[in-house]
């Protein structure tokens, strides 16, 4: 304030009840602050007054705003930070602007709004990708092990990203293998829309269980078997049909010596070996012969 004689004071306050002070009032936010004064002469009547010290917001139309990153599809919304720098300050969110977002859930181009609040005012643009979601790195169930039938076998398989379970035809394509013979089948996963990228699973098809003879001999029974596709078989022996069972290894035949004269239960399943470990079929029915 000017044009006040020589020798006058000056007081302060910024409510109408508020206590009179020399310091004089300042704002350093955006807004509008109401100051009231009063100036003092020996000589001369008491001024009293008001005025406003107005704080404009800063524009945000000439800040920058660093490149965001590719982002990668979730199935939810995907909400980015972003650096915000107005000359050499580096504003805050929360403080300074506020975010919001459109198309920011499915695969292409997202765009947010940055708001100017507090001391800044106006919005800008800025957008990001979101990309597809390689099929690589879900998680696949359903492929269980089955039994060799002679016919073409296309299990369903479930396919999850998180807690969402994928929808055939719309986020991926299956194509399936011969899968007729007894060893492994193969179901190709090829990514749709927002998912991208194939992989190959497999799962294992093992011989049905097996026809079985069974003769007996004198102190031996002569054990026959056939599957389609085996590998070998593995024999199951006991005296009782629930007693212990021993266990032999056979091709498609085999004589097991045993005592005279007593009554053994038999059953039969065959395994393909498959990666170097042998994969086993169901047990046949159990069939019980004495020995000669």
């Amino acid at each position: 304030m000017s044009g006040y004689p020589t020798g006058s004071s000056i007081h302060y306050r910024t409510s109408p009840s508020g206590v009179w002070t020399t310091k004089k009032p300042l704002r350093a936010s955006a807004g509008t602050t109401k100051v009231y004064y009063k100036i003092e002469h020996p000589n001369y009547k008491a001024i009293t007054g008001s005025a406003n010290i107005t704080v404009k917001p800063v524009s945000l139309l000439s800040a920058t705003v660093a490149t965001i990153p590719n982002k990668t599809y979730t199935g939810g919304q995907i909400k980015p930070s972003v650096t915000v720098k107005l000359g050499k300050t580096t504003l805050k969110e929360g403080k300074d602007y506020k975010l919001s977002y459109t198309k920011n859930t499915a695969v292409g181009k997202a765009t947010i709004q940055i708001t100017g609040i507090g001391n800044y005012t106006g919005s800008i643009k800025k957008s990001f990708t979101i990309v597809k979601k390689n099929i690589s790195g879900l998680s696949y169930s359903g492929l269980t092990t089955r039994s060799y039938t002679g016919k073409r076998m296309n299990p369903a398989v479930v396919i999850k990203y998180g807690k969402t379970t994928l929808k055939r035809g719309k986020d991926y394509t299956v194509k399936y293998g011969k899968n007729t013979s007894v060893g492994k089948g193969t179901v190709q996963i090829t990514g749709k829309g927002n998912y991208a990228g194939t992989v190959v699973k497999n799962f294992k098809i093992v011989p049905k269980a097996p026809s079985v003879s069974v003769k007996a001999a004198k102190g031996k029974l002569q054990v026959s078997m056939k599957a389609v596709g085996a590998s070998g078989y593995q024999i199951a022996y006991a005296t009782s049909s629930k007693g212990k069972w021993n266990y032999t290894m056979s091709g498609s035949s085999k004589t097991i010596k045993l005592s005279r004269n007593k009554t053994y239960y038999v059953k039969v399943r065959a395994y393909k070996t498959i990666d170097g470990k042998k994969c086993y079929g169901s047990y046949s029915s159990l069939k019980h012969v004495k020995t000669k």
